[in-house]
């Protein structure tokens, strides 16, 4: 059974002056963002990418302004232009891991809460703290004997899962393709990092990828209503009235909003197109958007 380590709540967080500031400002919004960044960090056993777009869209109740605002304005957290961290998040983590076992696993990086050591770490290494992060989390993974939570080659369900991931939080224009490309580079390098460290977690080796093209920003919030459209199939998985959730993203053609603000949906097939409009209609999943339905 895998290990879990649970992050501690930070008693009397709420009494703190800039949780405070916070609250005052941005109310319960501000409040929740702050929660979900700290559990990122910890999540990620370190420093986050400093990504405020790529973080709002995979959160649909939020902008990337607002996680922008709580990252910089209130001196919750620390950032460097590349990642951004929570000292007292870090202090947990460190208490965490025991510094041999960050010494063995990644090289002597003691001054894990201190900015300017994160930094330096980045430039000696030329690597992001990510990168470093999900490194060290591997090769535990390895020391453990910890095996891969996918097939080598991967399997169709594998395969399914990375979609989702380029699809949703990624952006990619050309989701399919990326996979292609993902799978294609990894299994050249016998599924191992490029430290070294064998790939356990699909997951999260999907998220680090850099895909070669991204949508155009201004359709991001269709995306995100999208996605409920798709985690609503995905409950639904069986029922004769919900489509296959997968063809949502395959038979995805285009998307093109009309200078009116109405958006113009095109999905391969016209059964399938059917199937989909009269889901989103009977289930009133149509949120905010005029939606006009087109097969090809």
């Amino acid at each position: 059974m895998d290990k879990v380590h649970y992050l501690k709540h930070f008693f009397g967080a709420r009494n703190d002056p800039k949780i405070v500031e916070l609250t005052m400002e941005m109310r319960g919004q501000g409040l929740a963002i702050f929660w979900v960044l700290i559990e990122m960090i910890w999540e990620n056993s370190g420093p986050y990418p400093y990504e405020p777009k790529r973080i709002a869209y995979t959160l649909p109740w939020t902008t990337p302004e607002e996680v922008e605002r709580v990252i910089k304005d209130f001196g919750l957290f620390k950032n460097d232009g590349k990642v951004f961290w929570n000292e007292k998040a870090l202090e947990g983590i460190r208490n965490r891991l025991t510094i041999s076992e960050i010494r063995k696993n990644a090289g002597e990086i003691g001054g894990l809460t201190r900015a300017a050591n994160v930094k330096q770490m980045l430039e000696d290494n030329e690597a992001n703290a990510l990168a470093i992060n999900k490194e060290i989390i591997n090769k535990e993974d390895k020391s453990s004997n910890k095996t891969r939570n996918f097939s080598i080659p991967p399997t169709q369900s594998d395969r399914e899962i990375i979609l989702e991931i380029f699809f949703f939080e990624l952006n990619c224009k050309a989701p399919k393709k990326e996979v292609d490309r993902f799978i294609d580079y990894y299994a050249a390098q016998g599924w191992k990092f490029n430290g070294g460290s064998d790939i356990v977690d699909l997951s999260a080796a999907a998220k680090r990828w850099k895909p070669v093209a991204q949508r155009n920003e201004r359709l991001i919030p269709f995306f995100r209503w999208y996605k409920t459209v798709y985690d609503c199939a995905k409950r639904m998985a069986g029922d004769v009235t919900a489509p296959p959730p997968a063809s949502l993203i395959k038979n995805l053609w285009k998307v093109d909003r009309e200078e009116s603000g109405s958006i113009i949906i095109t999905l391969k097939g016209e059964t399938f197109c059917a199937l989909v409009k009269h889901f989103v209609e009977d289930y009133n999943l149509g949120g905010e958007y005029r939606i006009r339905w087109e097969a090809i």
